[in-house]
């Protein structure tokens, strides 16, 4: 079994919708599923750099660090199936984005969408998705 792969995500809401990416076919993650932005970290950066670096990668959508605030219960493992028929055991720490600018962008591999939170069940959400959202709620 392979190690653990340390992630961050971003969790920000409008109004009463939250911000989703589905990915594309250039993503790893099955093709149609939904997660919030997220990603690895790099060597070389805190998690924080990390989480401020893929919201702006998987969305446009501009943040600083001092603006991502931690949560109760904003800390999950998962083992994840991915494209190529792997699964990944990852470990994904959740910020909450206070303030943020920018307009959403397509990537390569994902598509933002805001999605109201009343509907979130309708969507095939990646592993723990649906539990940062709701913790982040509370919060």
């Amino acid at each position: 079994m392979k190690g653990i792969v340390p992630t961050v995500g971003v969790l920000v809401f409008k109004n009463d919708s939250v911000l989703l990416v589905c990915h594309k076919e250039g993503a790893s993650h099955l093709t149609d599923t939904y997660g919030l932005p997220s990603g690895r970290i790099k060597e070389s950066e805190s998690e924080k750099e990390a989480a401020v670096r893929e919201l702006l990668e998987e969305t446009g959508l501009v943040t600083q660090a001092g603006y991502l605030i931690e949560f109760p219960h904003n800390f999950y493992q998962a083992s994840i199936e991915r494209k190529e028929g792997e699964v990944t055991n990852f470990s994904w720490r959740v910020f909450l984005v206070q303030q943020f600018s920018g307009e959403l962008k397509e990537s390569e591999e994902t598509k933002p969408e805001w999605v109201s939170v009343a509907e979130i069940g309708r969507y095939n959400l990646l592993s723990n998705v649906y539990d940062a959202i709701q913790a982040g709620l509370k919060f």
